[in-house]
């Protein structure tokens, strides 16, 4: 597969679905999606498949463990969100309490 994008899941999943002789229809009905799935998928409007979607590709394309690795391996990492550190100066205080805060004793929540 040559090209920019010969590693994205639309262009590994089509590759694969093509190599099977598979229409979308065909893969939709043996995976139990719709056609417009299969069809998102392979144009990349989808991209993070669920995993049982994923599954149930594999299972409907008779994938080997390499060729399932691929299509696996072809779904993009979902970015994790950065927090900043709060600054102590201008922060709330519930900004300031970790997980690893140790909790407040009973006693001293309900002082009035």
């Amino acid at each position: 597969m040559a090209g920019d994008d010969a590693g994205t899941l639309a262009t590994v999943l089509r590759s694969l679905r093509e190599a099977g002789g598979l229409s979308q229809e065909e893969l939709a009905r043996r995976a139990g999606l719709s056609t417009h799935a299969i069809s998102a998928l392979e144009r990349g409007t989808r991209t993070r498949p669920y995993p049982h979607t994923l599954r149930a590709l594999a299972g409907a394309l008779d994938l080997s463990e390499a060729d399932r690795s691929r299509l696996i391996a072809a779904v993009p990492a979902r970015a994790r969100p950065t927090r900043a550190a709060p600054d102590a100066a201008t922060a709330r205080p519930r900004d300031l309490v970790t997980s690893r805060s140790p909790p407040l004793p009973c006693s001293a929540a309900t002082r009035r």
